[in-house]
């Protein structure tokens, strides 16, 4: 998770909590302050990990239901961070710390990542008078309550999840143009796409389907381009044929992938592409275009985990301009990766 997505996610928790609402559940937790009993911490973040089916947790130090955000001691994170982790057997999950301004002041967010569970904790008191015989556990959060692990909750953590299929980057473009709608309004018409290679870490065929997919165009300081009328499909090309008369065809260019208007369905690794398009009432274009990034999220159809991949993309020189220092069309390609002269701009 990028850091603008934490930060908007820990303002979120502190809108709800401002406005009198609960907020703790199995994935966010609120501290007044740094916790100082931390193998009671350690059990918690264990718990909400191991139970949370793969999803992050959140701690917010220095918001309290009921009170909102309030002041706390300073605390060095990595002294922190050093002692948690020895509480933890084996391996300790992995944290990202990140201060967010908050409406009536500083709040620390910790998110811990969930990638590497189960995670067992120490029993502090074992080999100690009256500690027991129990020297390790794996906590299991219920609600907002920490216990340890019962058999079926093993089941469900240690039964293999299905695999992520691999996304790896190989290209991306976007276009910005003037034109006229139906009605012969001015209108900014936008359209974008991106190329992957897709491997399916499985037997089993994978499904994107258009309606759990979502691409956006971000500019520095403007609001996202939620791109619509998404299309997920192989790898395609077009050719002129002669046949009668002259005409264009497409062929698809790919052995293991196949789409439907709602669907891409992949029996093997190959190449998947995906377009969307946008307009909006027209606004002038400055004559050089600024970086963007596409970012583009994805989700199997069996899977409820999104996969994210940003590609980030430079402008190319500007061939249609309306008068000196605006322009007509704006396009953008990514140009660092293999094989990038294969793919024209959109």
């Amino acid at each position: 998770m990028r850091d603008d997505q934490l930060e908007a996610w820990v303002l979120s928790v502190v809108d709800l909590v401002t406005a009198g609402q609960r907020v703790e559940d199995s994935r966010v937790e609120l501290k007044a302050e740094w916790p100082t009993e931390l193998d009671k911490a350690a059990r918690q973040v264990a718990g909400q990990l191991n139970a949370g089916g793969g999803s992050p947790a959140l701690w917010i130090i220095g918001l309290v239901e009921g009170r909102g955000v309030v002041s706390f001691l300073p605390t060095d994170p990595a002294q922190w961070f050093g002692q948690f982790e020895s509480y933890f057997d084996g391996l300790a999950p992995r944290a990202h710390v990140l201060n967010v301004p908050a409406r009536g002041g500083l709040v620390f967010a910790l998110l811990f990542d969930s990638t590497r569970r189960p995670f067992v904790v120490k029993n502090p008191v074992y080999g100690q008078p009256g500690g027991g015989w129990v020297s390790l556990e794996v906590p299991w959060r219920d609600a907002t309550r920490v216990r340890s692990v019962k058999r079926e909750d093993l089941i469900r953590l240690l039964v293999p999840a299905l695999e992520l299929p691999s996304l790896e980057l190989r290209g991306a473009q976007a276009s910005v143009e003037i034109g006229g709608d139906e009605s012969g309004r001015e209108c900014l018409f936008w359209v974008a796409s991106i190329q992957l290679y897709v491997t399916p870490r499985s037997g089993r065929p994978v499904v994107f389907p258009t309606h759990r997919a979502a691409m956006q165009l971000r500019m520095s300081g403007e609001k996202p381009i939620e791109l619509t009328k998404l299309r997920i499909g192989p790898r395609s090309f077009t050719r002129l044929s002669y046949e009668g008369r002259p005409k264009i065809q497409t062929s698809v260019d790919s052995l293991t992938v196949r789409a439907t208007a709602t669907e891409a369905i992949l029996d093997g690794p190959g190449e998947v592409h995906v377009r969307g398009e946008y307009s909006e009432p027209a606004i002038p274009l400055l004559s050089a275009p600024p970086p963007v990034e596409l970012v583009l999220t994805v989700r199997t159809a069996d899977d409820d985990r999104p996969q994210e991949i940003t590609a980030r993309l430079l402008g190319t020189a500007t061939l249609e301009r309306i008068h000196e220092g605006q322009a007509r069309k704006w396009v953008w390609r990514m140009t660092s990766f293999p094989g990038a002269a294969e793919y024209e701009s959109v």
